[in-house]
C-alpha cells in the first residue's frame, strides 16, 4: 500500500517533469521567454489542491517562513508573493511551474495552443515544434490522481474536491486532516 511519503515522491517527480520542460523550452526558445524574477504579473493563485496545500505547509515549516496574514487578504496578487517575489519558490504549485509556457489541452484551451501574452508571439506559436507544448491536461490529470490518493490515504476522500486558500494556508485555517502530516 502507498504511504504519504510515496506520493509525495510522485508529486516531486511530476513537478520535476514540469521543470524540465520548462528547461527544455527556455533552451530552445529563452529569448521569447520573459518570465523572470520580478514579472509577477501571473502571480494571482488564491487556492490549491489539498497535496499542494500540504507541501507548501510544510515548506514554510521547514523554512520557519511567518508570514504577515493581513497583506494576502488586500491584494489580488498571490499572498505569498513579497516584493515581487515567491516565498516558497523552490515549493510553488506547478501551475507556477507551467504558466508562461505554451500550453495544449482539451479541458482549458479546447486543443488550441495558448501561453502568457508576455511569451511567444503568434507566429512563433504556429510554427512551434509540438514536443515544446506542454500537453497540460496530462499535468492536470497526474496532479488530481495523486491528490485523490493523498486524501484517501488522509482518510477523508471528500476533501479531494476542495480547493486550499493560500490565506488559509498563511492563516493555519486548514483541515485538521492535513496539519497532522506537514
Amino acid at each position: 500500500m502507498a504511504t504519504i511519503d510515496d506520493l509525495l515522491g510522485q508529486y516531486r517527480v511530476l513537478r520535476d517533469y514540469c521543470d524540465g520542460f520548462w528547461r527544455k523550452v527556455e533552451k530552445r526558445h529563452g529569448a521569447d521567454l520573459h518570465c523572470r524574477k520580478g514579472c509577477h504579473e501571473c502571480c494571482r493563485l488564491q487556492g490549491v489542491t489539498p497535496l499542494e496545500a500540504h507541501v507548501l505547509l510544510a515548506a514554510l515549516r521547514l523554512a520557519g517562513t511567518t508570514i504577515d496574514k493581513q497583506t494576502g487578504s488586500q491584494t489580488a496578487f498571490c499572498p505569498l508573493l513579497r516584493f515581487d517575489e515567491c516565498l516558497v519558490y523552490p515549493h510553488r504549485p506547478l501551475i507556477c511551474r507551467t504558466h508562461g509556457l505554451a500550453i495544449s489541452g482539451q479541458l482549458l484551451t479546447g486543443g488550441a495552443v495558448d501561453c502568457c501574452p508576455a511569451n511567444f508571439s503568434a507566429e512563433l506559436l504556429a510554427l512551434m515544434d509540438r514536443d515544446l507544448i506542454l500537453n497540460i491536461d496530462m499535468i492536470t490529470d497526474n496532479l488530481m490522481r495523486l491528490n485523490l490518493a493523498f486524501c484517501l490515504l488522509l482518510g477523508d476522500r471528500q476533501l479531494a474536491g476542495e480547493r486550499i486558500g493560500l490565506s488559509a494556508i498563511i492563516d493555519g485555517l486548514i483541515p485538521a486532516s492535513l496539519t497532522k502530516h506537514a
